[in-house]
């Protein structure tokens, strides 16, 4: 495919493979998929999807296997999955998490003390 001449020639246009390689999606009820989805529609892509997987993990297996690429965050264990990571340049995406309390308990010492970090660093 079009991925591994790429490869080959030693560029890869992020576009240009965005555009028409298969794509190993996550489960549509993830965020990481609603982020990926909101991607694409920004660029004026439409994904050709070969297959939709639970997790980031088994879509990794699906791309080792040969299945296309994925767009995933980076976990630590993908460097042993047989699959290449590429520097997303200028076509990264960026998503939010949170942090959640239960409304009228109290947090423990250290939950104390990381929402006072993240509300230092982040707000």
């Amino acid at each position: 495919g079009a991925v591994r001449n790429l490869v080959n020639r030693g560029t890869i246009d992020p576009r240009e493979m965005l555009e028409n390689e298969p794509i190993v999606m996550i489960d549509d009820k993830t965020m990481i998929r609603r982020a990926v989805d909101r991607f694409f529609e920004e660029q004026g892509i439409t994904p050709k999807i070969a297959c939709t997987e639970d997790g980031c993990r088994s879509a990794a297996a699906h791309v080792a296997a040969g299945y296309g690429y994925t767009i995933i965050p980076d976990l630590p264990e993908l460097g042993q999955s047989g699959v290449r990571l590429l520097d997303p340049g200028e076509f990264s995406i960026k998503r939010a998490i949170y942090m959640v309390w239960k409304k009228d308990g109290k947090l423990s010492h250290y939950a104390g003390l990381l929402k006072k970090y993240i509300f230092e660093m982040y707000s």
